[in-house]
């Protein structure tokens, strides 16, 4: 099972148009634990422009939190934003995980 938390700073962040993200492997909020690789999705996010950073924290609780920042580029601007979490910080987190989305500019 798997949570999601969002939150964000910046000014001008339209935070109010960001839906959850979504774990595209996982099948009824479940992801197998011995997956290769998970991908994360997020958006497409109005008012994300280019130079804003995207954080996606990966956390099983304890010691098994990982977080992964992404620059906005020019092309990635009205688009949904992906990110790969290995299967190294997936196993970990068989009880369960949460993902965390921070965005700010």
């Amino acid at each position: 099972m798997f949570g999601v938390q969002v939150s964000g700073e910046g000014e001008g962040l339209l935070m109010g148009v960001l839906s959850a993200p979504v774990v595209e492997e996982a099948v009824e909020e479940e992801l197998d634990a011995a997956i290769a690789e998970a991908t994360v999705m997020i958006g497409p996010v109005e008012g994300l422009a280019a130079g804003d950073e995207v954080t996606l924290r990966w956390d099983g609780g304890g010691d098994t939190g990982r977080k992964y920042a992404l620059r906005i580029e020019d092309a990635q601007v009205g688009n949904a934003v992906r990110f790969r979490v290995p299967g190294p910080d997936i196993a970990p987190c068989e009880g369960g995980f949460v993902v965390a989305v921070t965005m700010g500019r």
